[in-house]
């Protein structure tokens, strides 16, 4: 069976959000609210999360840096029981930077409500808060 390919944005389920500074930054997205689950608990509509992240020179991201991007979900905004949906590492290539990643995770039918992406920096990260990952729903 082929793949489906999801393409279509909505600006109203697309966050952009600037990357930490430092080492062992933590950034978290706004949440995006899929709206209530069907009466049979599940959404019938599939979708996909799409991440985006720029590009990091070599001051930005020096050799041996990463940063972690977290699809998570929870039932509330507060997002204090997280579950992981998928989890993808932004890596340096030796003292240039780190290429620019694009990674889609697909949303379980039984998705918590609300879905946000979460950024790690490693301890050897730069200040990278020029630069902004984007996180979408695409339907």
């Amino acid at each position: 069976m082929d793949r489906q390919t999801f393409r279509v944005k909505d600006a109203s389920l697309s966050k952009s959000t600037a990357l930490g500074n430092g080492n062992a930054a933590i950034v978290n997205s706004a949440s995006v609210d899929l709206q209530a689950i069907t009466s049979l608990g599940a959404r019938l509509t599939p979708a996909e999360v799409l991440l985006e992240a720029p590009a990091l020179t070599g001051t930005q991201a020096p050799n041996g840096s990463a940063i972690t991007y977290v699809v998570q979900m929870d039932s509330t905004t507060s997002f204090a029981s997280p579950t992981e949906v998928a989890r993808v590492t932004q890596a340096t290539a030796v003292t240039t930077g780190a290429t620019a990643l694009s990674f889609r995770a697909g949303i379980p039918s039984d998705a918590d409500r609300y879905m946000r992406v979460q950024a790690t920096n490693n301890a050897t990260v730069g200040d990278a808060t020029a630069s902004e990952f984007e996180f979408s729903i695409v339907i």
